[in-house]
């Protein structure tokens, strides 16, 4: 390094060299996952929602950093993320200088990342910092000055070291648990160190590979024992076909040799000779029957030890199979033991995490964990750090009160926060509680409101409002700091374990604190579930999410749904009855499966919070281990799919997230009815419908595309927040509806027949009784020429396809907001005039 301007290496004050080296290992992958993201934004400058996973990671590399002891780099990257925050906020445009900085930044931090990994220091970012907090305050010459990233120079190999390649792949610290985990150079061991080790490092995503392969050959395996089984029936059928076959050929022996006998005696009764009774033709074809028959009968035989040796054939494939399921187990156990590593390594960086974020807070916390000797998957360990990182954050923040309050309540000056790891059968349970305030409900009431997600008219429990904590961007925070208030948090929780094929349960009581149960299946790739039947279709449910299985007298059930019963009582809990096929808007889900002679019904017991639903369902076709495997963007989007699998059948099976499903379909107010044949579901239960108080309140939106598969998508949308829909193909068909119905807003395509959408726009905005009317243009032509035109012709929002729900739902209901609100003031305007 040269110069005044090139920045100092600066020591890292860690505490844990363990916890450090684990932080290495996580940035160096958030390091390069921050680079793609920012490259792709700056690709495409206005996209800000290009801007959200960069948002993420810096979120997750900050909080690492701060957690690792390396305040610099958790310093900078809150710094960055503020840029990008007022970024998407629209308090700083988008220019040269911008991207600029923002490129400086990112190679600095990668320049940390790197120089921390290689000897344990970091680069200054004093300068950096001072050049964000000057840039949002509108003075960009701080950014103009700065000095080249710095990396730490690499250590000099001693003259015995190993050169080429062999040296070149000296491994970088990681967080392989032991001291010399520590990210120094002189810690580092050396090749014959590794070598006397005898351990192989394999990359995390290639372990996974296999785990996945060899559930696929468990697939398979069970697709050839259900094909051997088929055979071994279908050779039993061939044996009692043989058998019949045989019997008849004897009949038709016995049959031939008494008609023989027959004719000789007859015509000895008539008193001629035999040969004048038969001739020499007549006698020969009685002889060819017999031999026909003598010959059928040894294929017969042949055909059944044919068959014998087909059966025993099979018999060795079966028992072949059953050897080959035993070792595949075996190698199952084996790679699931691999990625198998205890919680308790991570401990120290959560109890740390508390201890730092208490300590900014002015508060006193401890975490206590219990169970953390037991194994567990990696790959779900790795993954489930971040949102239990998420929930001691919030539970430090907005749970533990400050120590003049517990005093005042009572409570212990430090307050206390449990972890405890739990083994259920073959899943784990993550309970995390604390001693706090609880949910504060009325700002989780008011927060609500604000955002337009329930009205003051709908009276939800405490388990509803807690749920609003699960929607995105949600927080209660009353400012922006380093540890709350970005709405990053519990939507990001709910998200992965979700993901992670779990379920997220929240209570919480006033003044007691709140407890969060996360129950997860003990490895991603493998996941035991119960296989149950609607109709012709077959769906997988997690064991996680069931509580019981029960059977259900038919008039018990018919009780229930005509509202005669509350629902069903099952070890002194009441379940409210519902049936899936109506939970996923199945059409005619009762009309042939519902006979009258069938005495009883299964039904899954399970539950969401305080709410405990037994689910009808046609059949139960039993418990399996299946794998797991990701759906296409086209149900990823929907909720209460978590994932497919493949039968052993060949047919596809999706796995049900059934606390999504209990969730959704309470909060769209809807009561079970028997529908007739032909009639068609009044709601689908696909996504939240927050129902409104009066259909009058439910705001009109005209969707005008050419596009059916985009009226129905956009439709269904819509509908699910609670508000109605009117659709057009075209211009022409919008201004012939325009007569019957006045919409509150309009969803606009470009092109489209006989009337695009620019002429309609034009027609709206010259006509008195539209012109105030919201219109949002959605549309794939993303040119800068096709968005000015609109925006001059009037159009309010300009959104490119496909559009993300969240924006498109935030940007109709602000819209609808400003209407109102320019309506009131004109009316107010107006009473002014007359008095």
């Amino acid at each position: 390094m040269t110069g005044d301007r090139e920045p100092l290496l600066e020591e890292v004050a860690s505490e844990d060299a363990e916890l450090l080296g684990i932080f290495l290992e996580e940035a160096q992958e958030l390091g390069e996952e921050m680079d793609r993201a920012l490259q792709s934004w700056q690709q495409n400058p206005q996209d800000k929602t290009a801007l959200e996973p960069l948002k993420r990671v810096l979120h997750t590399l900050k909080g690492g950093a701060r957690l690792a002891g390396v305040m610099q780099m958790g310093d900078l990257s809150h710094a960055y993320e503020s840029l990008f925050m007022a970024i998407i906020q629209g308090n700083i445009g988008v220019t040269e200088p911008v991207l600029t900085l923002t490129r400086r930044v990112a190679d600095h931090l990668l320049a940390q990342i790197e120089s921390l990994a290689e000897c344990g220091k970091l680069p200054s970012s004093g300068p950096l910092l001072q050049a964000l907090e000057r840039a949002q305050q509108g003075d960009w010459s701080a950014s103009e000055t700065l000095p080249a990233p710095t990396r730490a120079a690499p250590a000099k190999a001693p003259a015995s070291a190993p050169s080429g390649p062999a040296a070149k792949s000296a491994p970088v610290p990681t967080a392989v648990p032991g001291p010399s985990a520590a990210p120094r150079a002189h810690n580092r061991p050396s090749s014959k160190t590794l070598s006397k080790q005898e351990m192989v490092r394999v990359r995390a995503d290639r372990l996974d590979q296999m785990i996945n392969n060899s559930g696929e050959i468990s697939i398979f395996r069970a697709r050839i024992e259900q094909q051997s089984g088929q055979i071994g029936f279908n050779l039993e059928e061939l044996e009692q076909t043989a058998l019949r076959l045989r019997g008849q050929l004897r009949r038709l022996e016995l049959e031939t040799e008494a008609q023989i006998q027959f004719r000789y005696e007859r015509a000895r009764e008539e008193g001629a000779s035999m040969s004048d009774a038969f001739d020499p033709l007549e006698m020969d074809r009685f002889t060819t029957m017999q031999q026909i028959a003598r010959g059928i009968a040894e294929t017969v035989d042949d055909l059944v030890n044919v068959n014998e040796a087909i059966n025993d054939a099979n018999r060795v494939s079966e028992s072949l199979l059953l050897q080959q399921s035993r070792v595949n187990n075996d190698l199952q156990d084996a790679l699931l033991r691999t990625r198998m590593v205890s919680f308790s390594q991570v401990v120290p960086r959560l109890q740390r995490l508390v201890r730092q974020t208490a300590q900014t807070l002015g508060k006193q916390a401890e975490l206590v964990v219990s169970g953390a000797g037991g194994d567990v998957d990696r790959s779900i360990l790795d993954r489930i750090v971040a949102p239990l990182e998420h929930i001691l954050r919030n539970a430090c923040s907005h749970g533990i009160e400050e120590p003049a309050q517990r005093q005042a309540a009572g409570k212990n000056e430090r307050g206390r926060i449990q972890m405890s790891l739990l083994r259920e059968g073959k899943d784990m349970l993550i309970r995390v509680q604390d001693d706090g305030a609880g949910v504060n409900l009325k700002a989780v009431r008011k927060k609500a409101l604000d955002r337009g997600l329930m009205t003051e008219q709908m009276e939800l429990s405490d388990d509803e409002l807690i749920q609003f904590l699960l929607e995105p961007g949600f927080s209660t925070a009353s400012q922006v700091t380093q540890i709350s208030g970005r709405g990053v948090g519990m939507d990001v929780v709910v998200s992965e374990v979700k993901q992670l094929g779990g379920v997220l349960d929240i209570r919480s009581k006033s003044g007691q604190g709140t407890r969060f149960d996360i129950r997860l299946p003990s490895t991603l790739s493998l996941t035991e579930t119960l296989l149950v039947a609607v109709g012709e279709d077959t769906f997988a449910v997690p064991h996680t999410s069931v509580e019981g299985v029960i059977r259900m007298p038919r008039e018990q059930l018919k009780a229930c749904y005509d509202g005669l019963q509350e629902g069903v009582e099952y070890a002194g809990r009441i379940y409210r009855v519902r049936y899936l096929a109506d939970m996923l808007g199945f059409v005619d889900p009762l009309g042939d499966f519902f006979p009258e002679q069938r005495k009883w019904y299964p039904m899954l017991l399970v539950r969401h919070g305080e709410q405990r639903v037994a689910i009808q369902v046609d059949r139960m076709l039993g418990s399996r281990q299946i794998v797991v495997k990701t759906v296409g963007p086209q149900l990823a989007t929907v909720r209460w799919i978590t994932g497919g699998t493949i039968l052993a059948d060949g047919r596809v099976a999706l796995i049900l997230d059934v606390s999504t499903l209990v969730r959704l379909s309470s909060r769209s107010g809807s009561q079970f009815k028997v529908l007739k044949h032909g009639e068609l579901p009044d709601v689908s239960f696909d996504e939240p419908v927050p129902a409104a108080p009066e259909k009058k309140d439910e705001p009109l939106v005209m969707v005008v595309d050419d596009s059916i598969t985009v009226r129905k998508v956009t439709s269904r949308l819509l509908s699910r927040h609670a508000m109605r829909v009117v659709t057009a193909k075209d211009g022409v068909d919008a201004v012939a509806l325009l007569q019957e119905a006045l919409p509150d807003i309009f969803l606009l395509d470009i092109e489209m027949p006989r009337m695009d959408g620019y002429e309609l726009t034009r027609h709206l905005r010259h006509a008195e009784e539209y012109r105030d009317i919201p219109i949002i243009m959605i549309t794939s032509r993303s040119g800068d020429k096709h968005r000015q035109h609109a925006m001059d012709l009037g159009v309010n929002l300009y959104l490119g396809k496909p559009f993300q729900e969240a924006e498109l739902m935030a940007s109709i209901r602000k819209l609808l907001r400003e209407k109102r609100n320019k309506v009131l003031l004109r009316e107010h305007n107006n009473r002014g005039e007359k008095a």
